[in-house]
C-alpha cells in the first residue's frame, strides 16, 4: 500500500474503539464503520451508506475503516437540489440557497493525543523527509517514539516489519 497511496508518507496507528470514543463525545450523529468490498451486500433500495461505505472488490486488501459524521441543517428541508417543476437535479440548485449562518465547512476537535498510538514512516521515505517526519510536532508531542516505529526495509522491498511494540 506504500507504493500506491504513500511513497514517502506516514501512517497512523490507532484503534477502532479510540476512534469510536473520540467520536461519540461530539454533538453530532456519527457512523463508523468498515468499508464492505464488492456489490454482493448491495441491495436495490440505492442506499447513500450503501454507497459510502463500499468499494471495488480490488481494493480489498486495504481493510479500510471510515467515519462519517452528520451535521443537520435545522432549518433545510433537504429538497435544495428539487426545482419548481419537482425535478430532481444532480447538485443543490441557486434557487434553494443554503441558509446564510450555515458554513461551508465544519470542523470538530478531537484530542489527537488519545487517538493516535503510532506513526509508521514509509520504507521508501527519502532520509531527508524521515528526519522531517520525526522533528515534526506530531511526532515529538505523541508518547510514542516514531522512530520506533519507523518500518524497517527488508530484502523484499515490499515487505515491512509491525513494530516490536506490538508484539511482533
Amino acid at each position: 500500500m506504500w507504493e500506491g497511496y504513500g511513497h514517502d508518507g506516514v501512517a497512523i496507528i490507532s484503534r477502532y474503539d479510540l476512534l469510536k470514543a473520540a467520536l461519540d463525545q461530539l454533538i453530532d450523529e456519527t457512523h463508523l464503520g468498515l468499508v464492505q468490498y464488492g456489490t454482493a451486500h448491495l441491495t436495490n433500495r440505492f442506499n447513500a451508506l450503501e454507497f459510502i461505505t463500499t468499494k471495488q472488490k480490488k481494493y480489498e486488501m486495504e481493510c479500510e475503516v471510515r467515519a462519517m459524521l452528520t451535521s443537520i441543517n435545522p432549518l433545510d428541508g433537504g429538497n435544495r437540489h428539487i426545482d419548481l417543476n419537482n425535478v430532481a437535479h444532480p447538485r443543490p440548485l441557486p434557487m434553494n440557497p443554503r441558509h446564510p449562518w450555515v458554513p461551508d465547512c465544519m470542523r470538530r476537535r478531537i484530542v489527537l493525543k488519545e487517538l493516535v498510538q503510532g506513526v509508521v514512516i514509509s520504507p521508501w521515505a527519502e532520509p531527508d523527509n524521515v528526519e522531517e517526519i520525526e522533528t515534526l510536532e506530531l511526532a515529538q508531542r505523541f508518547q510514542c517514539a516514531t522512530a520506533a516505529f519507523r518500518a524497517a526495509r527488508r530484502q523484499d522491498a515490499n515487505a515491512r516489519r509491525i513494530p516490536e511494540a506490538y508484539g511482533n
